[in-house]
């Protein structure tokens, strides 16, 4: 019983890290912003990726995006649902259906994303006057959310062009699979807090804001990546040396509705985060950060 103190000192650093970002966590949740004037909207691209999606659940999150975009006064956004099923159409929305025939260096969710980075090249949104806004198909936005990065692109975007925001969990089936999302939240004091002070931190794949024209050096062609979002994040670091930020914007997420989609995710992310650190370049610092939290 008495060795299981060397056990315990392995949390040492995971708790003294915690502390410092929640004593100096400021600027964490979205300002009060109002709405926009027409004039000085941002050419904003909100994207939808989504695979298998249920036609309601869509039509749900591209109603809140709508409503969002009407109480922040975003006027000339382009709202994208990226898919690789076919069939899907919405009035108020471009469906970018990814051909069978599409080939590239990714699969799973980055092979749709890498499409949609292509098609923006195509369609002439690919320059540094362009945001894309990615949210997956669960996501619910709010209006202050919307206001919140139009914000951060105004008066931020110019020094730091990738930047994320949080994310609150809704309870949607399991009692076990929602407390568990519960704590991630300090995860996103965490962010924040490298964000503000050191300019980088991992990125999420959801309420993630990137100017075009940085997607475009990087891109998402990682193989046979299990989370490219977090490779993604690496690379924009590697590759472009610049800072990121934090947009401020919060949003809302269903958790997984059973026990067993809990545990098919956390496992997606922990193998992705295992890639990430035995096969991507980055400073030796980071590997052993990101190794010591997976």
């Amino acid at each position: 019983m008495s060795d299981l103190w060397i056990f315990w000192l392995l949390f040492v650093p995971a708790v003294v890290e915690a502390w410092i970002c929640l004593i100096f966590a400021k600027g964490l949740t979205a300002r009060k912003t109002g709405r926009q004037s027409p004039l000085t909207s941002p050419k904003l691209l909100i994207q939808i990726t989504s695979r298998n999606a249920p036609e309601a659940l869509l039509n749900n999150t591209i109603a809140h995006v709508q409503q969002a975009a009407k109480d922040a006064g975003l006027t000339g956004y382009r709202l994208w649902v990226v898919t690789d099923t076919p069939g899907y159409k919405h009035p108020n929305a471009t469906t970018v259906l990814v051909p069978e025939s599409f080939t590239a260096n990714c699969r799973y969710k980055a092979r749709a994303l890498e499409y949609a980075k292509r098609e923006r090249t195509r369609l002439g949104l690919a320059g540094d006057d362009w945001w894309i806004y990615y949210l997956d198909e669960e996501n619910i936005v709010s209006g202050e959310a919307l206001a919140a990065i139009i914000w951060y692109i105004s008066q931020q975007g110019k020094e730091r062009p990738v930047a994320v925001g949080a994310i609150t969990y809704v309870r949607s089936g399991s009692v076990i699979s929602h407390l568990c999302d519960s704590v991630r939240t300090l995860g996103y004091i965490e962010a924040h807090f490298f964000m503000r002070y050191f300019g980088y931190f991992y990125l999420q794949g959801e309420n993630i804001l990137v100017r075009s024209d940085i997607e475009q050096v990087v891109g998402w062609e990682f193989g046979d990546a299990l989370a490219e979002d977090l490779l993604n994040g690496i690379e924009f670091r590697r590759k472009t040396k610049v800072k990121f930020g934090w947009h401020g914007g919060t949003i809302q997420s269903p958790s997984p509705e059973t026990i067993g989609d809990l545990m098919k995710q956390r496992r997606r992310w922990y193998c992705g985060g295992l890639q990430g650190v035995l096969k991507r370049k980055m400073p030796l610092w980071q590997r052993l950060h990101l190794g010591y939290r997976l």
